[in-house]
């Protein structure tokens, strides 16, 4: 029986830190466009989904923007698409 679950949203107990930056590398990458790590840690890491693409791409368009956006969750959610 189980007695006790243990839920990590933030990163806590597992570090999820390098699947965000893989699925956010992938995401940007399906468009052609790339960051540096210094970028991902200043700019797109504990930032909002769309406010982080903004900080990268200032000049993008915001259509550009959410559908960056979304496809990095959708990397994020599902990892096996990554293969």
């Amino acid at each position: 029986m189980i007695t006790n679950i243990i839920l990590d949203f933030d990163g806590a107990v597992v570090n999820l830190q390098s699947y965000r930056l893989r699925s956010w590398k992938r995401a940007f990458n399906k468009f052609g466009l790339d960051f540096t790590i210094e970028e991902f840690f200043e700019y797109l890491h504990d930032h909002l989904r769309e406010q982080g693409v903004r900080n990268i791409l200032s000049d993008a368009k915001e259509d550009l923007i959410q559908r960056i956006a979304d496809l990095k969750q959708t990397f994020y959610i599902c990892p096996a698409l990554f293969l």
